[in-house]
């Protein structure tokens, strides 16, 4: 296959994917200039959140995604928007909030998962490519979810994962 002969664009809206294969898979390259996405990749090791071809190429919105380490994932490579790709060592039960905030304390996105992960990729407008950031996992988070993302980001803190740098 070639990557240029198929693409996948999001442009806006919000989507939740609930993966029993990959989240997003794309035979070619994937574009993303505004909106939401979650998604909770499958259980399986062969699986990704997100699987393309091409480059994934990151220009606007929200992404936060979750799956199993073992498939080969590049995750976001590509365009203006910074991300997170990191890889947790074991497994993390699904039901876990996921949290992560500037050095500053100022959080980014509040995210309760469906699946079991042990990867987490993440993309916002407000992550700044070379800055440091730190992931949480449980805690409490408050207020209403939708799809999982809380809105208005009220947060308990719970275990330090670790800080990971934004490329």
């Amino acid at each position: 296959e070639i990557p240029g002969e198929y693409y996948l664009y999001i442009n806006g809206g919000t989507i939740s994917i609930d993966a029993y294969g990959d989240g997003i898979d794309s035979n070619g390259y994937v574009v993303m200039t505004g909106g939401t996405v979650t998604i909770d990749g499958s259980t399986s090791s062969r699986d990704g959140a997100l699987d393309h071809n091409g480059t994934f190429e990151m220009i606007g919105g929200i992404i936060i995604g979750t799956h199993i380490d073992g498939m080969t994932s590049e995750g976001i490579n590509a365009g203006s928007q910074a991300s997170i790709f990191t890889t947790i060592g074991g497994r993390v039960a699904g039901g876990t909030v996921i949290h992560i905030e500037t050095a500053d304390g100022e959080g980014l996105v509040t995210y309760e998962t469906r699946n079991d992960f042990s990867v987490i990729v993440f993309s916002s407008p407000d992550l700044v490519a070379g800055e440091s950031y730190s992931i949480y996992l449980d805690g409490t988070a408050e207020g209403e979810s939708v799809y999982g993302l809380y809105e208005d980001d009220a947060y308990t803190p719970g275990t330090l994962l670790g800080t990971v740098t934004a490329a």
